[in-house]
């Protein structure tokens, strides 16, 4: 809780411009770094007009919510449904969402507004504070509030209702100003055009914001930040209510009968007859293998990937199977000679992951999105291609961890909505019951994750089982170039019957995923020096002559 104007708070700025016989001043808790208004007091919303919301109609409203709308529909991932917008002013957001088949209803405070939008678009608007206005029908899929928490007195009082009305895997999407922008150390205040304390009384940072969520029951799925000249101006956030509470990791797991998992997972192992690397993987699940993949095996496939424009990489699961370079990389000799020494068994390719951004997915381990019958027979590579610095969202893990329990599929889905644990996207809507889960077996134990920081040519092997996550990165959008591959033991895909040998290198599975048209599409002619085309251009005359 911040300190709301006591002895503990710390002045930052005063705001003298409105003569409206008072100044007020933004302070920030010495306690929590929360900043917020003193004196605290409520703005009058109720008797505000229609005039007073010109950027709901403006040039380029439209395409502003409707972006709004694309990322809020893509962390829902289904089909669309009941929303509800708090202090949904002239009704833009809702009327974009609207046509787009979600049914919709608003909560306005502004009586004179409420009406406009409602009349104006053809939907329901309640006029009325938010915590005061009684919705029997709650139980919403999506409840939206854009630009709406810097304005209440008790934005935890909000939150926490939120939370009451949102159905079973519901989400909240939420906007507000982001007091971390980098602008505010650049310029006076007074420029920056967030800052109002007439109007703002709070001034949320993005950690102080994830902060403040966690207190109110929601676990954060997604924040970016975006707008202005950094592209920081404004916090775009997706949060969940938190997994039902007593829920361990213990409970999502199973135990898998020894003789079922790799030689070096039981417990009848001699630590006398292993290598050194052997030793480190049964012991703390990774391999850290320092300037290993050489330039001539892991430039040409960085000169591919820099042709594609998408900085999420390919779209399709198994690029390996249309670029050469990939599986040159992938299927790398000494590479294929580690994994078997570290799983007995040859393993076969069957997963690129291709981003050069953070995934920022969240706690997890690899294993439980595989059939029940690899049981560990499994790891995955992580391929640098470039530094890998703190600042770009860096692979983060938990060494030992691979010894923890088998997170099972089956039992993770059951605690989603049965819309949810039947779709494509459910691993991503899990993510907010496995990293709460995550985060709590990683308290109670008292370990402390890891970074993985990296030059090129450097790899990191993980286990299965291993619990880790993408990072988010210091500076949205930072590059972190690398290559993600998975692999499994050959013996045990029975779902991936048909195994390919790379030359004299490693395995992959042969597997049919056509590349989408966009991907193709993507590829960008590559760079040609004139020297080479000057090159070129006598060959031509050479062979015609």
């Amino acid at each position: 809780s911040s300190d709301l104007g006591g002895a503990r708070s710390k002045h930052l700025f005063t705001d003298a411009r409105r003569p409206i016989g008072e100044n007020r001043d933004i302070v920030e808790c010495r306690g929590c770094g929360h900043a917020f208004v003193s004196p605290l007091k409520p703005q009058d919303y109720v008797s505000l007009q229609p005039s007073h919301h010109p950027l709901d109609t403006g040039e380029g409203s439209h395409e502003r919510f409707a972006g709004m709308m694309d990322r809020m529909a893509a962390a829902w991932g289904r089909a669309p449904g009941r929303l509800l917008e708090v202090g949904c002013a002239m009704g833009g957001f809702l009327a974009v969402a609207k046509a787009r088949g979600w049914s919709v209803l608003g909560v306005e405070p502004s009586v004179a507004v409420a009406a406009h939008a409602a009349k104006r678009h053809g939907f329901e608007v309640r006029p009325g504070d938010y915590l005061g206005v009684e919705l029997p029908e709650a139980g919403f899929s999506a409840i939206a509030a854009i630009e709406v928490l810097e304005h209440l007195v008790d934005p935890a009082a909000a939150l926490r209702k939120m939370r009451r009305e949102l159905e079973p895997g519901g989400i909240l999407y939420l906007t507000v100003p982001n007091f971390a922008t980098k602008a505010l150390a650049e310029e006076p205040w007074e420029k920056w055009p967030a800052l109002d304390p007439y109007g703002h009384i709070h001034y949320f940072r993005p950690e102080r914001l994830t902060r403040l969520l966690s207190e109110t029951g929601f676990e954060v799925v997604s924040l970016r930040t975006q707008g202005g000249r950094h592209g920081d101006e404004q916090i775009d956030l997706v949060a969940a209510p938190r997994h039902p509470a007593g829920v361990r990791l213990a409970d999502l797991c199973e135990e898998v009968p020894e003789d079922r998992l790799p030689p070096l997972d039981r417990k009848d192992v001699s630590g006398a007859a292993l290598t050194a690397d052997q030793r480190a993987w049964r012991e703390q699940g990774y391999l850290v293998l320092r300037g290993f993949i050489p330039p001539e095996v892991r430039e040409p496939y960085r000169r591919l990937r820099e042709r594609l424009r998408s900085p999420g990489g390919w779209r399709c699961p198994t690029p390996y199977m249309h670029f050469k370079e990939l599986r040159d990389l992938g299927c790398y000799g000494p590479l294929a000679d580690k994994l078997r020494e570290l799983l007995s068994e040859d393993m076969g390719m069957h997963l690129n992951l291709t981003g050069w951004v953070s995934t920022e997915r969240n706690w997890h381990q690899d294993d439980y999105l595989n059939p029940p019958f690899i049981n560990s027979w499994y790891a995955a590579v992580w391929f640098a291609l470039d530094t890998v610095s703190p600042e770009c969202g860096p692979f983060e893990f938990v060494p030992g961890s691979h010894a923890w329990p088998l997170l099972r599929g089956d039992k993770v889905k059951e605690l989603l909505t049965p819309e949810e644990r039947s779709g494509p996207d459910w691993p991503k809507h899990s993510e907010r019951v496995l990293n709460q889960v995550f985060e709590a077996e990683i308290a109670e134990r008292g370990v402390r994750p890891v970074r993985f920081l990296a030059e090129a040519g450097d790899v990191l092997l993980w286990h299965g089982r291993l619990a880790h996550r993408g990072s988010r990165a210091k500076v949205p959008g930072s590059p972190r170039k690398a290559m993600i591959a998975h692999y499994s033991a050959l013996s045990k895909r029975i779902d991936m019957p048909k195994a390919v040998r790379h030359g004299e290198g490693g395995w992959y599975f042969e597997l049919d995923v056509p590349l989408a048209p966009e991907d193709r599409a993507a590829l960008r002619e590559p760079a040609v020096s004139f020297a080479e085309r000057w090159a070129g251009l006598k060959r031509r005359l050479f062979d015609a002559s």
